[in-house]
C-alpha cells in the first residue's frame, strides 16, 4: 500500500506542473487502475479500439440469430411431420 501511495504522489507531482510531464488517460473497459501517459514527445495518442462489450454483444447477437434460425427449421419440420398420416 505504501508503494501505491508513493507512485500516485509522484504521478500527481508530475501532472501538476506548469508543463505536465504525465497525463491521466481515459479508463478503458476492463482496466482496474487508471493509466498515465508521458508528454515528453507530445500528447499521448490513444489507439481507437472497438469496445469489448460491443464485440461481445455482436457475437451474442449472431449466436441468437443462429439459434432462432434453428428453432424456425425445427418448428417447420415438426409441422410437416404432424401433417403425415398416422400409422
Amino acid at each position: 500500500p505504501d508503494d501505491d501511495a508513493a507512485v500516485r504522489a509522484a504521478l500527481a507531482s508530475l501532472a501538476d506542473r506548469a508543463q505536465p510531464l504525465v497525463v491521466q488517460l481515459p479508463r478503458a473497459a476492463g482496466q482496474k487502475e487508471g493509466r498515465y501517459g508521458h508528454t515528453l514527445s507530445g500528447a499521448p495518442v490513444m489507439p481507437e479500439r472497438e469496445p469489448e462489450a460491443s464485440a461481445a454483444s455482436s457475437a451474442k447477437a449472431d449466436a441468437l440469430a443462429a439459434l432462432e434460425e434453428r428453432l424456425r427449421q425445427l418448428e417447420e419440420r415438426v409441422a410437416n411431420l404432424e401433417k403425415l398420416p398416422s400409422p
